[in-house]
């Protein structure tokens, strides 16, 4: 048996390079980014502008990895253009530049990522329309792009194509821009917004734009901000939402369509974990893992099923089992616990289903064998048993009641076998036909998906 040891250890370190699952999404105008465990990065969608970085101006309907680089650790999308964030700190931008909002001394648009200036220190980012904001380690605000509004808070209205200090305050936490506002609560739980204001999208109680951050009355309890098109949606500690700015479509989520121009809590709710906006939708992720869309509604992004606008926060029914969410212009992308990529609204090929180019509706799965979540093994089933593992010619899988569909991947996260199963509570696998190595089993009900390793040893 020592040599099947030694052969599980070297598959189990060598499937750290491929096959890796989806970590972080970002949902941009009409284009995609996403991030996998094992640090590459991927896009799809529109590339006019050179924004899925791959070194064309091609559109993508399939996934495309944008660089042979694993290093990969925070990404954003923003209108027609990427931002990124590799280990070493460094600061990449790729796509739509014509007001410098990639930050590279420019006003030319890229189609491959380049690396902004030298610093290796930079935090965090945030891709808005035409605007880009940035939090570098020791707490600076950063910020480049247009600037008509004020929207990058230097205390002009100049336009800036490269990464320009907002102030002195060594203290800031988070970020979102998007329009031409920006948003950003600081360590110490204070929230603060700048920029175009005639919506009251600030929420200080006026429509006047301002050119620098102001504080947003004297809570210092705000967990997270989002910055939407022409609204600002936002977080406390305590689980409640609040939001400001526009409302025709019922953004904001108050259940009217009256714009608010200083912020208002929205329901009595105290279970929301994260949000996040588009041009006029918004999704709303509670802690119970369930997801909630309210807004705009033309292209089907609020996953309902229709195209009927909403005014207050409404479940979309059908899985508990969200774990991160990205709203793109009129789309939406989420992940659930088990990295499974779903998505639905507006779709010109950056929702990642490559058979048709048809607006969703409703979330849809979208099946990508490169991304298999090894390491997972979801508990909503968790009584399934393998033997013999190894295995040589057979292998018996028990406890399947209730499963419908067995699928089994290699570790280049290629599909080798599938097949519907019903009222089976055991199976017998023939394994002959498949070369020595380590294999994935996926196995699904109607709860979810559970994944374990088997290794094939002739």
């Amino acid at each position: 048996m020592k040599h099947v040891v030694i052969l599980f250890f070297i598959l189990i370190s060598s499937i750290k390079t491929f096959a890796q699952c989806w970590k972080s999404i970002g949902a941009g105008n009409m284009h995609s980014i996403a991030l996998k465990t094992d640090g590459t990065l991927w896009a799809i969608g529109i590339n006019n502008n050179g924004q899925l970085g791959d070194g064309t101006l091609i559109t993508k309907k399939y996934f495309i990895q944008t660089s042979n680089d694993t290093t990969w650790k925070i990404i954003d999308a923003g209108d027609d253009y990427s931002l990124a964030i590799k280990s070493n700190g460094t600061l990449w931008a790729w796509g739509a530049n014509s007001i410098g909002q990639l930050g590279d001394g420019t006003n030319t648009k890229k189609n491959i990522p380049t690396q902004i200036g030298t610093d290796t220190d930079w935090k965090s980012i945030s891709a808005g329309s035409y605007h880009s904001l940035a939090i570098k380690n020791n707490g600076t605000l950063w910020a480049w792009g247009k600037n008509l509004y004020g929207q990058l808070g230097d205390g002009t209205n100049t336009n800036k194509n490269i990464p320009t200090q907002i102030g002195n305050d060594t203290n800031w936490q988070s970020i979102s821009a998007y329009g031409n506002h920006s948003t950003a609560i600081k360590t110490n739980g204070t929230l603060w917004t700048w920029g175009f204001n005639a919506y009251g999208q600030l929420g200080d109680g006026t429509n006047s734009n301002k050119i620098a951050p102001i504080q947003i009355g004297n809570a210092s309890n705000w967990k997270k901000v989002e910055a939407g098109f022409a609204f600002t949606m936002a977080i406390k500690m305590d689980g409640s939402l609040w939001a400001s700015g526009t409302n025709p479509n019922g953004e904001l989520g108050d259940s009217t369509n009256t714009a608010k121009n200083a912020i208002i809590r929205v329901g009595n709710d105290n279970d929301w974990l994260d949000i996040s906006t588009g041009l006029s939708h918004t999704m709303g992720l509670k802690l119970n893992g369930s997801l909630w869309t309210w807004g705009y509604n033309g292209w089907g992004q609020l996953g309902q099923g229709n195209l009927l606008p909403l005014n207050k926060p409404t479940q979309i029914i059908g899985s508990n089992n969200w774990d991160r969410i990205s709203a793109g212009r009129n789309y939406c992308l989420g992940l659930h616990a088990n990295g499974d990529w779903w998505a639905w609204g507006e779709n010109y090929g950056q929702l990642g289903d490559t058979a048709n180019s048809n607006n969703i509706y409703s979330p849809l799965y979208i099946v990508n064998n490169e991304c298999l979540p090894l390491s997972i093994e979801h508990q909503t089933i968790n009584n399934i048993q393998l033997f013999p593992n190894p295995a040589t010619h057979f292998i018996t899988i028990s406890g399947l009641n209730g499963i419908n569909k067995i699928q089994v991947y290699n570790i280049h996260g290629q599909l080798v076998h599938a097949q519907f199963i019903e009222n089976q509570a055991n199976i017998q696998l023939n394994v002959q036909s498949l070369p020595n190595g380590l294999y994935v089993i996926k196995m699904t009900n109607n709860k979810g998906s559970i994944f374990k390793r088997i290794i094939v040893e002739h």
